[in-house]
């Protein structure tokens, strides 16, 4: 009988927060189920490290000893076989946000962003924006993406509880709507927009929340008068 080969999965940073990290530590626990082998990498330099040093580090890290492993990497690198461009493209972000010219964080993402789209062998796009975006921004064969959107895990809350706590908190009574935005980094991802259409809205039983953060927090508008 062949023996299966090794996925390796490579992240750069090791923590239980973040979407990223979330996925992976679900996706190893499916492999696990189904006793399939596999193996993580993350980053051996220190976090005290420049961010922009250690990504490049972690790259020369992945590459140099990649031999003939297998990579399925959630990060932007030069040798992926399959690349999940979970963080979405930078390059689209960098003209969305006005982030400093001297930080050489972004040009280093955008030489790493470009050459796993390239190089990667498949890409899992979250959405079909996400893979337009790659496209369009990259010039890179439609066919080579696959739209994987995200899972949910399937657990058996205690909803009553959960909502009797939140009503306590927030006085919700039984006629209020409930319209919930989730996301982190809200100029990308449409805080904003969001707002601006729930301040449209001519119904006064609407209560909205947002959950997600912010490192610095600029939103503006009429809905917060």
């Amino acid at each position: 009988m062949m023996q299966m080969k090794t996925t390796y999965f490579l992240r750069e940073k090791q923590t239980q927060f973040g979407g990223a990290e979330r996925y992976l530590s679900r996706l190893c626990a499916a492999m696990d189920d189904r006793k399939i082998a596999y193996k993580t990498i993350h980053s051996i330099f220190p976090r005290f490290f420049p961010s922009w040093l250690r990504i490049l580090l972690f790259n020369c890290q992945v590459c140099i000893g990649k031999g003939s492993r297998f990579y399925f990497s959630l990060e932007r690198i030069t040798c992926p076989d399959i690349y999940r461009a979970g963080d979405g493209v930078h390059k689209v972000f960098l003209g969305i946000e006005n982030k400093s010219p001297l930080n050489p964080l972004h040009p280093v993402y955008l030489f790493l962003e470009k050459r796993s789209f390239t190089r990667a062998r498949r890409i899992i796009a979250n959405s079909e924006m996400v893979k337009q975006e790659i496209v369009e921004n990259y010039g890179v064969n439609p066919g080579k993406i696959n739209v994987i959107y995200n899972g949910i895990e399937l657990k058996k809350p205690d909803y009553g509880e959960s909502y009797r706590k939140l009503a306590r908190e927030f006085g919700i009574t039984e006629n209020d709507k409930i319209l919930l935005y989730v996301g982190s980094g809200f100029k990308r991802k449409g805080v904003e927009e969001f707002l601006e259409i729930v301040s449209r809205l001519n119904d006064r039983a609407i209560k909205a929340f947002v959950v997600g953060k912010e490192k610095i927090l600029d939103v503006t508008g009429p809905w917060l008068t």
